[in-house]
């Protein structure tokens, strides 16, 4: 199905849930004419009327925007001062509520937003960039989710305030968008607060009809995008916040001498993709009779070996696998979408290639290799220790060898 065909389908269900929204809009306006003090209802409706301000142009009806968002600024107004409505106010609202069925009643003003481009002029998506989107609006969710989708991003939706650290861990995202108005008491902004206690590079991105920008960056967030979302901005700033933050992890989690992934983080990937319910391989490979290399060439022909050593390891795995250093001539492979046979044969041929490389022209090192497929327990920790026991016995069996799950 093309982008236009979806939209113009999540305009028709717009409409029809529209209808319902506003029946429940109505029941809640009679209780609070009745008891202007039931709290249930004045944040059903605050979260209705938020929800329309941010999805009625979206969907072609600017006029249900225009009338939600003055509603909704009234109640915003009422909660920064802890106030109750008065009975004018709630028949005011009454009010809007009837010129929103006027206004759905008379259908779209506008055609849905045609498809953008897959990226914003001049730009380019991030390669496998994941979003998580968190926005308890199906209607919303999906409007955004399929932009980005189109444009290549990986999406996926979290609905549900309390599930966020849940689908953090499991997604591992490269950016958060983030709602503001949540069912219950916890909000957008308390949650990247808690958010930000655990991740301080991750990009976060509130998307809302609340254009308090100062409240945004006291939270946390690193932009903002005022709904009803344009498109074109909203691919803009996500590509833009995901190149930035990519360019900042890299030299938090580069070891400087070989360029591969810190200790810190090589163990954060594995996390994630065990986290991520794959099926992933782990390699650990030790260079051999490294001190004497140092002792015999030098601490600065070892550092060159070491780089060099990096460098090559990088090279001959895929993008989507990860090199790590994980001590001080031990190093980590994460081997994705593979098995233990094929992952074995992998390194027996880097050790081929590698023991050819003469290095300042004067000496060869070799390497040995332990392999391990991820154990039935899904623990990182037995993970590492399974593949270290291999490579502790290709030690004990002579070095410069590989061995893997089938000796």
């Amino acid at each position: 199905m093309s982008l236009q065909s979806e939209l113009d389908e999540l305009r028709e269900y717009f409409r029809a849930s529209t209808a319902a929204r506003l029946e429940e809009m109505a029941r809640c306006i009679a209780t609070l004419q009745a008891d202007p003090r039931d709290t249930a209802c004045f944040k059903t409706l605050s979260r209705h009327f938020h929800a329309l301000a941010g999805l009625g142009t979206t969907y072609g009806f600017p006029r249900i925007s225009e009338i939600a968002d003055i509603a909704e600024g009234e109640i915003l107004a009422l909660l920064r001062h802890q106030a109750a409505p008065d009975p004018v106010r709630v028949q005011h609202w009454g009010t809007l509520v009837a010129q929103l069925r006027e206004a759905l009643r008379a259908g779209p003003e506008t055609p849905a937003p045609p498809p953008e481009p897959s990226v914003a002029e001049g730009g380019e998506t991030p390669a496998a960039a994941r979003v998580l989107i968190v926005e308890d609006d199906p209607l919303q969710s999906q409007f955004i989710g399929r932009i980005l989708g189109d444009a290549g991003y990986d999406v996926h939706v979290c609905a549900e305030p309390a599930l966020v650290d849940e689908a953090v861990a499991r997604v591992a995202p490269e950016l958060v968008l983030m709602d503001v108005n949540f069912p219950g008491p916890v909000n957008g902004y308390d949650l990247v607060r808690a958010l930000r206690q655990r991740s301080a590079t991750l990009p976060v991105i509130f998307v809302t009809t609340e254009g308090e920008v100062a409240k945004t960056h006291r939270a946390g967030g690193d932009d903002h995008l005022r709904k009803p979302v344009d498109p074109a901005a909203l691919l803009t700033s996500v590509s833009a916040r995901i190149e930035r933050a990519r360019v900042v992890q890299a030299l938090i989690d580069q070891d400087g001498l070989t360029g591969a992934l810190t200790h810190s983080a090589f163990h954060a990937r594995l996390e994630h993709a065990v986290a991520r319910a794959a099926e992933p391989v782990l390699a650990l490979l030790d260079l051999d009779h490294f001190k004497q290399v140092n002792d015999t060439h030098g601490h600065r022909a070892g550092d060159r070996v070491l780089s060099a050593f990096g460098r090559f390891l990088r090279q001959n795995v895929r993008y989507t696998d990860a090199v790590g250093r994980v001590g001080g001539e031990e190093f980590g492979v994460l081997l994705e979408g593979t098995n233990a046979a094929d992952a074995a044969r992998l390194m027996e041929r880097l050790l081929a290639e590698f023991s050819a490389i003469q290095h300042l022209d004067r000496f060869a090192v070799t390497f040995s290799a332990g392999i391990a497929a991820l154990p039935e327990s899904r623990e990182v920790e037995a993970w590492i220790e399974a593949a270290d026991r291999r490579l502790y016995q290709a030690k004990r069996e002579g070095r410069a060898r590989v061995v893997g799950e089938e000796r």
